[in-house]
């Protein structure tokens, strides 16, 4: 009886190293996940949000140098795209597909819009300013 705990208990530490050295060989055989792409922010970053009229707003004055009157009339138009959009997203009747082809065209009537009340000075500038972050679009670099 000895005997075969002894035939056991090797038979079972050769079992256990030889397990052990096959682990250490997959662990070696596996390469590491490379590192996040510079253009793709990091698996546990949240992605950026979405500036709100006031961010908007607030970029446009300091750019553009607007009126009183132009920053009501520009707020007027912000507020009817945020509207707009609240329904678009709630509408159950569109595809997404068709849902995105309406925001975008919402989002170049609303630019249409601010840039018609501009002077030509002003559109200049506007004309030149990146686009501000969507829906799917990351904000600019900043330098």
């Amino acid at each position: 009886m000895k005997r075969y705990s002894l035939t056991c208990l090797s038979f079972a530490t050769v079992l256990l190293g030889s397990v052990s050295a096959l682990r250490a060989q997959d662990a070696a055989a596996v390469p590491p996940p490379p590192p996040p792409a510079a253009d793709q922010p990091d698996a546990g970053t949240p992605p950026p949000r979405r500036p709100n009229g006031a961010q908007m707003m607030k970029r446009l004055k300091e750019q553009l140098s607007l009126t009183d009157d132009q920053v009501q009339q520009i707020g007027d138009i912000l507020k009817a795209q945020r509207q707009a959009g609240m329904a678009l997203r709630q509408d159950t009747t569109l595809s997404d597909d068709d849902k995105r082809a309406k925001a975008m065209a919402m989002m170049k009537d609303t630019h249409d819009k601010i840039r018609a009340l501009l002077t030509a000075d002003q559109q200049k500038i506007f004309d030149s300013m990146p686009p501000m972050p969507g829906p799917g679009r990351r904000p600019p670099p900043s330098n």
